[in-house]
This record gives C-alpha cells, sequence and structure tokens, in this order.
C-alpha cells in the first residue's frame, strides 16, 4: 500500500529550515505518474513567487530515492541516493512567473504534449539528464529544489540509512561533504505496502506523515494509503516547505482499462487538499494545469459549446477531407477537461424525398461517437479537433492560436467499434446534426430513430444534450431534418447546404440565431 507523505526537509525534521529573503523560485506542481506509459509526460513545474521573469541561476533540481526496494523488482535501493541532479542555472521563469520542464520540451511544439494547455507567457525548459520517465521511480522519492550544488547523480546523502542528511547529524559519517548551501523548497511522496520495512519503521517520523501535517483530529482524505499521480500548489500560497500548500491526488480513469496519458482530471473519490481538517468530501479537488496558474479552489461545473464546424473543404487537394475539423469552446474561456463528453455525428438523411433509397445506414443511426473525456480546452477555452491534428500538426499550420488545444478523437467505446476520426468521418449528405452529450453509454444498437420518424426515441443513450447544431435535408420529409434542437434551416437558405458553420463570439446560447455560416 502506498502512502503519501511531504517532506519537510530532505529526509530529517532535525533542524529548522532557513528561509531567504531573496528567495524567489519555489517548486509548483509536479504530475510523475501518469496513465499508462510515462513517455514524456510527466512534468514538474516551477514559479517565482513575483509572479514574473527570475532567473534559476545557482539552482539545482534533485530527485532523491528514500525507500529501500523497488516496489516492482523487489530489488534492494539506497536511500538517500541522488538518482537526478538537473542543473536550471541556464533557464528563466516566464513573464507570468511559471516555467514548466519535461524531456524535449524545448523543442517545437513547446510544452511536448501540453503545448495546446499551457499559457504563452510560460517558459519551458528540458534540463541536460531529464529523459522520459526520469521524474519519478515507482518507489518513494524526495523532490529538493537547492542553490550552491556541488555533488553528482549518484551520490548517497544518508550514508548510514538512519533517515538523516549525513551532514546536518551531530556525528556525520566519515568522509561526509556537504552537497549544497541552501534548501529552497521540497516535497516527496514515500512509497510503502501494508507492513513497515525495518527502514520505515526505523524512522517511522522522518517526514510529515498526511495525519501529522493536518490539524488535530484531523479527518484525513480520501487519498487514504494511497499514492498521489500528481500535486500541485495551492494558488497564492507560497510558503517553502509546507504540505499545508499542496493539493493532489489519483487521476480519473475516464475510460475503463484505458490508459491514457493525457488526463488531467483528478478522480473525485482519491484527492487531498485544503481546508485542513474538513471531511474528506470537503477538500479542495483540483485538476492538473500544466504551464497555467495552479487553482485556489475547486473548480466550478464547465460548460462547453460546438463553436465550428468545417464540413465541405474549399479545396481542390487530394487530401482536401484532412481539412475537416470541430471546434469546441468552454464557455469560460478556460482549459477545462471534457471528462465525461461525447460528440455524436447522426445520419439525418432521409433518400426517400428524393424518390430513392437510403436505408443504409439511415435517418438516425449514430455515425460517428467520439470520446472527449481525455481532452481539455486550452487556455482560450477552444479544443480543436480533426483527422491526424496534434499540437505537432494541423492542416491550418501557424492559423492555429498557439493556445488552443489540439487533438484527434480516437476509439474509445465499449462494446468496441470503430469511433476514431478518419478521412471524410465529419459526413453529411443533406442534412446534418452533431450531437454534443453527457453521460453517454455506448448503446449496442446505433439507431436513436428506431421507427424513422425524425423524432429522437424517448430512452436515449447519454444523460443529456449539452449542445447541438445541424441543418433538415433540402425538400425533407418527416424523417428527413435534423435531430439537433438548433436547426441552421430556419436561418437560411431553403436550398443551401453550407460548407461552414460558426457560431458568433461570446453567443453560447443555443439557437440557431447564436451562428452563422455558407
Amino acid at each position: 500500500m502506498n502512502k503519501f507523505l511531504l517532506p519537510l526537509a530532505a529526509l530529517s525534521l532535525a533542524a529548522p529550515l532557513p528561509l531567504f529573503a531573496q528567495d524567489n523560485i519555489i517548486l509548483n506542481e509536479v504530475h510523475y505518474n501518469v496513465a499508462g506509459s510515462d513517455g514524456n509526460y510527466e512534468f514538474i513545474e516551477l514559479k517565482s513567487t513575483t509572479n514574473t521573469v527570475e532567473s534559476c541561476a545557482g539552482l539545482t533540481l534533485l530527485i532523491i530515492g528514500n525507500d529501500v526496494e523497488d516496489k516492482d523488482t523487489k530489488l534492494p535501493l539506497q536511500p538517500g541516493e541522488i538518482l537526478e541532479a538537473l542543473d536550471l542555472s541556464e533557464l528563466s521563469t516566464g513573464a507570468n512567473g511559471l516555467l514548466l520542464l519535461g524531456d524535449d520540451y524545448a523543442k517545437a511544439p513547446l510544452g511536448g504534449p501540453w503545448a495546446g494547455a499551457m499559457d504563452a507567457a510560460t517558459a519551458v525548459g528540458d534540463p541536460t539528464g531529464l529523459g522520459t520517465s526520469d521524474i519519478k521511480p515507482n518507489d518513494g522519492f524526495t523532490l529538493l529544489l537547492v542553490k550552491g550544488f556541488t555533488g553528482k547523480k549518484g551520490d548517497d546523502i544518508d550514508k548510514d540509512n538512519n533517515g538523516q542528511i549525513d551532514w546536518q547529524q551531530t556525528t556525520p559519517p566519515a568522509g561526509t561533504l556537504t552537497l549544497w548551501t541552501d534548501l529552497r523548497d521540497s516535497i516527496g511522496v514515500r512509497d510503502r505496502d501494508g507492513s513497515f520495512d525495518p527502514y520505515v519503521a526505523r524512522n517511522a517520523n522522518i517526514y510529515a506523515q498526511w495525519s501529522g501535517i493536518t490539524s488535530e483530529g484531523s479527518k484525513g482524505s480520501s487519498l487514504g494509503q494511497r499514492d498521489p499521480a500528481t500535486m500541485a500548489r495551492q494558488l497564492n500560497s507560497n510558503t517553502r516547505n509546507d504540505a499545508r500548500s499542496w493539493y493532489g491526488g489519483k487521476l480519473k480513469e475516464p475510460v475503463p482499462n484505458l490508459d491514457i496519458p493525457t488526463i488531467i482530471t483528478y478522480d473525485d473519490t482519491r484527492f487531498f487538499g485544503p481546508p485542513w481538517g474538513a471531511e474528506p468530501k470537503d477538500q479542495m479537488l483540483g485538476e492538473v494545469t500544466p504551464g497555467r496558474a495552479n487553482l485556489a479552489q475547486s473548480l466550478g461545473a464547465a460548460d462547453f459549446r460546438i463553436n465550428e464546424v468545417y464540413l465541405n473543404p474549399a479545396t481542390n487537394a487530394e487530401d482536401a477531407d484532412r481539412f475537416q475539423c470541430i471546434e469546441i469552446i468552454n464557455t469560460a474561456a478556460q482549459a477545462r477537461s471534457l471528462n465525461n463528453y461525447y460528440l455524436l455525428l447522426v445520419d439525418s438523411y432521409d433518400g426517400s424525398a428524393q424518390g430513392t433509397s437510403d436505408s443504409s445506414p439511415g435517418v438516425g443511426t449514430i455515425l460517428e461517437e467520439w470520446n472527449l473525456s481525455t481532452f481539455a480546452t486550452g487556455t482560450n477555452g477552444l479544443l480543436l479537433l480533426g483527422d491526424k491534428f496534434s499540437t505537432n500538426w494541423t492542416p491550418f499550420q501557424d492559423l492555429v492560436d498557439p493556445n488552443t488545444a489540439v487533438a484527434e478523437p480516437f476509439a474509445a467505446t465499449s462494446p468496441t467499434r470503430s469511433s476514431a476520426w478518419g478521412s471524410n468521418d465529419l459526413k453529411f449528405k443533406d442534412g446534418f446534426t452533431l450531437l454534443l452529450v453527457q453521460g453517454y453509454n455506448p448503446p449496442a444498437t446505433l439507431d436513436i430513430d428506431s421507427n424513422d420518424d425524425g423524432v429522437i426515441n424517448a430512452t436515449v443513450p447519454w444523460s443529456s444534450i449539452v449542445d447541438s447544431v445541424g441543418f433538415s435535408q433540402v425538400a425533407k420529409t418527416a424523417a428527413g431534418k435534423t435531430y439537433a434542437a438548433v436547426d441552421l434551416r430556419t436561418v437560411m437558405a431553403s436550398d443551401a447546404i453550407p460548407d461552414d458553420l460558426s457560431r458568433k463570439k461570446g453567443d453560447t446560447s443555443v439557437s440557431a440565431n447564436a451562428w452563422y455560416g455558407g
């Protein structure tokens, strides 16, 4: 079983921590146990307490192991070993005071996999030695921000394994050298199972345990014995080496048994945070905020709208369909998770209106079911979706705002069927329906209009329709109409079939009058 612990000092509370008047850089967020393969989704974020540009000259970030046994291999480990020593001297925080560190984050797109989620004013860095999966081993670790580091990776700061930094002891082990001059900030976790190993039992008080850092009579947290996957400093809480300044938790699993490294939503049954001493359910529920301001309190409910639909690209290029796209907007223009949201494309064409047969797939059939649960809007509130779209590429190149999140929906439904976005998947004939829904449970039968009367069945596979847009076909029959509440046929020419549909800026109403196109 894993136990969450926040060290108030590196392996020791024996001596009070010095504070420095010129100390403007602190740890801000650590994202280290992503779902599935770590890749370069792990990150560490620093901030300046002045919330502006500050140099990291003379600072080193140390990752120190503090467990005696590898959780996976069961091989012995050396508590106190410096696993990584990352020199930050050439880096600075951005104009917003933030510095995001990760493997290859300094290459295009800046910020790596989080490029669309971060604030454009955030600085990024890839310190020498920081590779994929380097931020956290599968065991306990301590993250220290120090000044004047003279050691190296592999050095042991606790040679006698007594839970104290060697040079802080009254009688240090022979040959002990002081490896840094100042400790700026620290955070960490200690990994352990249900039984105390001798090292942990012998040094039970070397860390500030969760039960020890909360007030007398604390209710603890819903995280319990579990190790958090991510943690962040509460906005405007700049106290160094202070566990109470942090919140964190496990990550939500939006799609059962599917490991998705871009998840930013905390599991709402496994989290911790202020107010200390409150019932676990009343503590702060956070969210991963790569390269942007952390949270001051639990987020309120998010609301989204369909913002633009590019149906029929105006190009003769062979791969014209690659330009098809859908844009989603957060109504508060914030970076927010779309956990539990789906986009559904529904066949709205009745061939009998033109005297032809159109039984396959047929009106009311869900043609595409795109799971958005793993995505979030960018810091400008926008998410752009399309075939093979990513932070590295869209067919629109530099026309896309760098603060826009970009993604390609992929197959993530059960029962398993094709729901990835492929070429020409944004299908429409003469009639169109796009639904943004919550609480979608992919049905065995994809027909939401079983009697083909142009009306959605009384029983539906979703909890609510958040937004919709569409247009009924020209010379429609009863069945040949859009299933969207927003029918653009009511505001456009009777024979029009638009290539592009866009929502008016600032208009979040679920109404045909909120749209324009042509």
